[in-house]
């Protein structure tokens, strides 16, 4: 008989709640068993937190704190079955998450991605021009930053890829005109993280030659992600700079597609919409939590974001409080059309609120 988890990764990538909502627990219901047998550490997370037996509701199964992954290597399957190790990058704690991923693991969250891409983007490969370097996609080390890992995580999905800056992360504009070259009548997609992207913006925002380059792209783009935090402190907001970006990259506002997600569950992406919301795909799931009592919380009110997925096989990270501050918008009637839960990010949670609220989780001997 096919899983749950598997005709979960059959349905369209932005179900209606009605459609999803049932299978959805289902799924869920068979990853938490699954780990919750295999996984020492989240069965006796789950005892400590008094969850036993059937998933009722989503807000009933107790998140682990997405910080658990920089303080323990956790795992459900044998080790000869791990195929990827992934690290986040360190951040605040200046420790790195590992991830364990099997092939399992993998397979799901590759399918899961493509179909988020598939809508975002369309059926066509189209080329990406890749907003870094080539030194971050193929360190000297082996080793894979966090940054790394979400852009190759990506490429996948394109008829070919270029690098557009410099070690020193100066925009080579010979390799930008042969991208452009390449790419001809085609619609590239850029992509970057955010600090990086924010970083070369503000260098050559005003450089006319670099906005004439831009400009010869056909309707391209433009898709980046995380770095906020890191963003927080500037006067710039985030509306003012994706203005930014489109005129920089001389393409509609609708074009630049911001996402939401984190490396501790790959292959699941919450884009923005049109709208400035986030979206929930069908293989996702987000709830708001009281930073207080851990409640789950109803539509407009703002608490700690906690992302729930049951693709995980490898490793116990179905569902995962975050140290991100959200709110819950609503379900199936936003205006883009899309169906499902959308939401709004709001900021990065102060160190204090963010441990306070895990804190209230109860850890196993």
């Amino acid at each position: 008989m096919e899983s749950k988890i598997e005709q979960l990764l059959a349905a369209p990538p932005f179900s209606p709640r009605a459609e999803k909502e049932p299978l959805f627990l289902e799924a869920m219901h068979e990853a938490v068993s699954f780990h919750q047998t295999h996984c020492p550490f989240y069965g006796g997370f789950l005892s400590a937190n008094h969850f036993r037996g059937r998933l009722g509701a989503l807000q009933d199964l107790p998140p682990l704190p997405v910080s658990i992954f920089k303080e323990r290597t956790l795992v459900s399957v044998p080790e000869a079955d791990i195929v990827k190790v992934t690290h986040s990058s360190a951040t605040s704690s200046g420790t790195p998450s590992t991830i364990m991923i099997d092939a399992v693991t993998r397979d799901r969250q590759r399918r899961a991605l493509s179909q988020i891409m598939v809508s975002l983007l369309g059926e066509e490969r189209r080329p990406f021009i890749i907003v870094d370097n080539r030194e971050t996609l193929f360190p000297a080390g082996g080793e894979l930053s966090s940054r790394a890992t979400t852009i190759r995580g990506l490429l996948s999905f394109s008829s070919g890829f270029f690098c557009i800056l410099n070690p020193d992360f100066s925009l080579n504009t010979d390799l930008l005109g042969a991208a452009l070259k390449r790419c001809g009548s085609r619609p590239a997609v850029f992509f970057g993280v955010t600090t990086v992207l924010y970083e070369v913006w503000k260098r050559y925002k005003d450089d006319i030659s670099v906005k004439g380059i831009f400009g010869e792209f056909l309707s391209p783009s433009v898709l980046l992600s995380g770095g906020w935090k890191k963003l927080a402190s500037l006067e710039v907001g985030q509306e003012e700079f994706k203005n930014g970006l489109a005129r920089f990259f001389s393409t509609d506002r609708n074009r630049i597609i911001d996402f939401y997600g984190m490396i501790e569950q790959p292959g699941v992406i919450y884009p923005e919409c049109e709208h400035g919301y986030k979206h929930v795909p069908t293989c996702g799931e987000v709830l708001i939590r009281d930073t207080k009592t851990m409640e789950s919380l109803s539509a407009g009110n703002e608490g700690m974001i906690e992302v729930v997925c049951p693709l995980a096989h490898s490793y116990p990270g179905i569902a995962l409080l975050t140290d991100d501050v959200g709110k819950l918008e609503g379900y199936d009637d936003c205006a883009c059309g899309r169906g499902g839960a959308y939401f709004s990010f709001v900021r990065r949670a102060p160190q204090a609120e963010a441990k306070g609220c895990a804190d209230t989780l109860m850890m196993p001997e």
